[in-house]
């Protein structure tokens, strides 16, 4: 009777094992699936922000510096443009970092940022490709200095 009882007991066991087991691997396969999502929406959002820079541009009267004010954010920063109203920088990490952090309001970079990053931890610049990087979430979004767009580095 014992041993019934005992063998019953631990086939309830081992199945609630390979529950949990299959459910974390599931959770654990989706979180790459998910922060790729993230990564690729936050891809949109910077260009749509280009894009609204662009109008931010013309509405002043096409300066060579653009007052930005990002769409929910109580901050103004200050952007080079070129004649095209497109992001005028020279490739260094400081002009890269103003870029990124002037059209990404602070509020919405910590969910982006990841738990061990720190702001001045995701940028890097890829010369040869004229392009800065920013690392978020375990994937990149690179700016490309020549075409004025934001892609997911693949």
């Amino acid at each position: 009777m014992v041993t019934a009882r005992f063998t019953e007991t631990m086939a309830y066991l081992i199945l609630l094992v390979v529950l949990i087991t299959s459910a974390t691997w599931w959770h654990l396969s989706k979180g790459d699936e998910l922060r790729a999502a993230v990564v690729t929406l936050l891809e949109e959002r910077l260009n749509y922000e280009l894009i609204q820079l662009y109008w931010a541009w013309q509405q002043q009267g096409r300066p060579d510096v653009v007052q930005y004010q990002t769409g929910n954010s109580a901050s103004i920063a200050s952007i080079n443009v070129d004649e095209k109203g497109k992001p005028r920088l020279d490739l260094s990490l400081k002009n890269c970092a103003e870029l990124f952090f002037a059209i990404v309001p602070q509020k919405e970079l910590k969910k982006y940022l990841g738990r061990s990053k720190q702001e001045h931890d995701i940028v890097s610049i890829d010369k040869p490709q004229e392009k800065c990087v920013y690392d978020l979430l375990g994937h990149s979004i690179a700016f490309s200095a020549k075409h004025s767009q934001f892609s997911v580095v693949r």
